[in-house]
This record gives C-alpha cells, sequence and structure tokens, in this order.
C-alpha cells in the first residue's frame, strides 16, 4: 500500500508506516484476533482512499476534472432551460 503514497512521504515517513502498521496489526491479532485485524486493515484502507490517492493525483489532471465537470453541467443547464418550455401565468 505504500506504493500508492507519494515518493516524498514514502521516502520521510515509509519505514516508520510500515512499523506503525506492523505493530498495529500484530496487537490487534493478541487482542481480537480476526475482527481486530480487520479493523486495522479497515483503518488503512480509509487512509489509502482518502488521503494517499488524492496526494497521488496530478493537480493538471484534477483541474482538468473540475473544468469537464462545471462545462459539462453548465451546458446540460443550458440544454434543460432551452427544452423546458416557458411558464404563463
Amino acid at each position: 500500500m505504500l506504493a500508492l503514497y507519494p515518493l516524498a512521504l514514502r521516502i520521510r515517513f515509509g519505514n516508520e508506516m510500515a512499523d506503525v502498521f506492523r505493530q498495529q496489526i500484530r496487537d490487534a491479532w493478541q487482542l481480537d484476533r480476526f475482527p481486530g485485524v480487520a479493523q486495522v486493515w479497515s483503518c488503512a484502507a480509509e487512509e489509502l482512499i482518502l488521503v494517499a490517492l488524492p496526494a497521488r493525483l496530478n493537480p493538471g489532471m484534477l483541474r482538468i476534472g473540475a473544468i469537464s465537470l462545471i462545462s459539462t453541467l453548465a451546458v446540460f443547464y443550458f440544454v434543460l432551460w432551452g427544452v423546458t418550455p416557458p411558464i404563463h401565468k
């Protein structure tokens, strides 16, 4: 999983992160066996999704995605506005 973190973060904290994970797995196994280990993996997966993967995104790609989303919403709005009959009171 460390490979999914940005290189600079892995270089600086990779060994410590791996050691902490090993300790958490060992302690969880001793205390609660499979449910404990599953909880540690769940937390690790959550961090991977919320921290590691967004940090790996190229800012340029993120900008392109945001522009694409905004332009799609704008086109949808104007198409919907163009085909909706006017409301007369």
